[in-house]
Parts: C-alpha cells; structure tokens; sequence
C-alpha cells in the first residue's frame, strides 16, 4: 500500500500510496474495515512465500533446476516473510490483544537479486546470476522500489523479534515437506557437484 519513495521502513502509520490496482485494494479493505467501527487487526507483511501455492523461491529453484542463466531485479528492496512465521506472529498478537494496524516480516532487507543469490547459495546450486532494473521487467502493474516494514510495534506488543529472512528461508524445506509433502527443495542434492536436474 506505500509508494517506495520512503528512505526508512515503513510505520504503521504512515501514508498509504498504492501504486497498483491490487495495492489500492488492499488499502480500501483496510479502510473498510476502519469505518466498520469495531475493534480489528490488520497485520501488513511483504514478500511472502510458503510450501503452498506458487512463490518467488519455488520460482528461482524451477528455474534455476532447468539451466540456463538467470536475471534479477536488483532495485527493488523489502524483507522476504516465511508464512509460517507470519502465523506465528498473527497468534501473538491476538494473545497479546493487539488492535489497529501492525508490521511483521522477517528482519532484515534485500533486494530480489540478494534473495535470489542467498536461496541459490543454500541450495548449493551452480547457476550464473545478473542483476536488471525493474524498467527492464515486463510487469503488468508497477511495484514500489522500497517496501521495507517497520517492525517495531510488533516487537513492543509481544517481546518477540522476528528471526532474519536468511534463517527463515533455512527452515523452508521444512516447512515445504511438512505441508505440502514434497522433496526438500533448498537441500543440496547427493553427492559433491550439485546437480541441475
């Protein structure tokens, strides 16, 4: 819902901008529920994947798997969440009382080309990767250049610090054979070279 134009992460309170349709919705949802009067929880995250459904890491290890180079938004900064973090937060907050708009992604920020570079380091994958600006992206509607989250009234409302993305990203083949009962897709393949198959 914010414009990027920001040189800090973004507060709960600060101005809302979305620069897309779908971000415009978002923040007429949240606006909707305000007038509603009643007592609400909104919990705002960014750059989401989890072992359901499709997401940026799934996306990089297909591609990744199936050869060739790969090119990368290198401006555009936010924090990769791991769903089940999120979850997590979401009860804390709710056993805490929490009410109004809060934050909670991962801690820590890199662009995609950085998230991109770390998930194919963790699963020890040997593929050439370069960085591109998002002018350069065919996309049907723009995103924001800086999309990081102030997380610190989650921290305030329930003692908890959010675990950084690059070990949240550690704990996703986990959570991926958990829930979705398929192979530990960050975990390197057998044997010394990996494998690109």
């Amino acid at each position: 819902i914010f414009d990027g134009r920001a040189e800090r992460p973004y507060k709960p309170e600060d101005e809302a901008n979305p620069l897309s349709v779908y971000g415009r919705s978002k923040w007429e949802g949240e606006q909707a529920i305000r007038a509603a009067s009643c007592r609400h929880l909104v919990v705002r995250t960014s750059w989401l994947f989890g072992p359901l459904g499709h997401n940026f890491v799934e996306a990089i290890l297909t591609r990744a798997r199936a050869g060739g180079s790969l090119k990368v938004v290198i401006d555009q900064v936010g924090r990769p969440t791991l769903a089940a973090d999120l979850a997590e937060a979401v009860v804390r907050l709710l056993d805490a009382g929490a009410f109004g708009a809060v934050h909670f992604a991962n801690s820590g920020q890199c662009s995609w080309f950085e998230f991109a570079q770390e998930i194919i380091r963790q699963a020890r994958l040997d593929v050439p990767l370069s960085g591109i600006t998002s002018e350069k992206v065919d996309r049907p509607a723009p995103r924001p250049a800086y999309s990081v989250l102030d997380t610190s009234r989650y921290v305030e409302l329930t003692g908890h610090t959010p675990a950084p993305w690059t070990d949240a990203l550690k704990r996703y083949p986990a959570a991926r054979s958990k829930y979705a009962r398929t192979p530990d897709v960050l975990s390197p393949p057998s044997g010394d070279r990996p494998s690109l198959r």
